[in-house]
């Protein structure tokens, strides 16, 4: 929607810009017309930014927040299009209808690349999926308390203190069925094919929330720095199986996230051999 609208506004400014500066200057220059649209649409989208800055004014990150603002959620979505549309990000999203629409949960899958969030709100938007991010994104200017607002969470990995804090709050509103979480057990991008070891204690919030799990794989996201502007990249987000609390509630978190690993990583191998578009180099040295 957001694409549509700043397309829309871009076209009808470059009409007028074409026909009342352009021809009467130099005459029609065709080859311009792709240039302003272009043009007017990042000066539209950061105009946006603009007035989104305005709105943020009164959320207050260091104060706590019971629950996320529908504006903010809204926003965050409709940003989440834009900018995969803008980065040329194809998404293939497998067995979405396993998700639950009928209650909240914890959704995990593998970390490849600084797009994984944006691909998965947009792929996910309708239920209003937020993320436990680190806390350095949070305190970016803008950024930060648009997705406080929205409900996305900071991880201080430096603070036990406040790392749990952000643990209950995260278990808390998926019990209190208001709205989903997502995480990264990795904790960092592996920037490549290869999982890297996941830290286990993130599925605390399952633990402590009793809700389902719901595990997915995303590839090859880490394509996307090297493809972009140039090539379109095209992303899996396959949701692998949602596990509900009477599969692991006996379970440790280190075997309950050791099982996970293992999940994601078979099913990385099975779509990586399925599908040749998943095949790079680097997954070809990994077999």
């Amino acid at each position: 929607m957001l694409t549509l609208i700043l397309l829309i506004l871009a076209i009808i400014a470059t009409f007028f810009f074409v026909y009342f500066y352009e021809i009467p200057t130099y005459g029609m220059l065709y080859w311009t017309i792709p240039l302003y649209v272009v043009g007017f649409m990042l000066a539209f989208f950061i105009l946006f930014l603009l007035l989104l800055y305005m709105t943020t004014i009164v959320i207050k990150p260091d104060k706590k927040l019971a629950r996320s603002k529908p504006f903010y959620q809204f926003f965050i979505n409709m940003t989440a299009e834009f900018l995969v549309w803008f980065c040329r990000l194809e998404l293939v999203v497998i067995n979405k209808e396993a998700i639950p629409t009928n209650r909240t949960f914890l959704m995990v899958s593998n970390h490849q690349s600084m797009i994984d969030p944006i691909v998965s709100v947009w792929a996910f938007h309708e239920f209003n999926l937020t993320y436990i991010m680190k806390d350095n994104i949070m305190k970016v200017p803008l950024l930060g308390r648009f997705l406080y607002g929205a409900g996305f969470l900071p991880l201080n990995r430096k603070n036990n203190r406040k790392a749990l804090e952000t643990i209950i709050t995260a278990s808390k509103r998926i019990s209190e069925g208001i709205h989903p979480i997502a995480i990264y057990p990795e904790g960092t991008r592996s920037k490549g094919p290869k999982m890297n070891d996941f830290r286990n204690g993130a599925f605390k919030i399952a633990q402590k929330s009793k809700s389902a799990i719901v595990v997915m794989v995303l590839d090859p996201t880490y394509m996307f720095k090297r493809q972009f502007p140039f090539k379109r990249t095209k992303i899996l987000l396959d949701i692998i199986r949602v596990i509900e609390y009477h599969e692991y509630e006996h379970m440790t978190t280190n075997e309950l996230g050791d099982w996970i690993h293992s999940m994601i990583e078979k099913r990385l191998n099975e779509r990586r051999e399925e599908f040749t578009w998943l095949q790079t180099k680097k997954t070809k040295a990994l077999k």
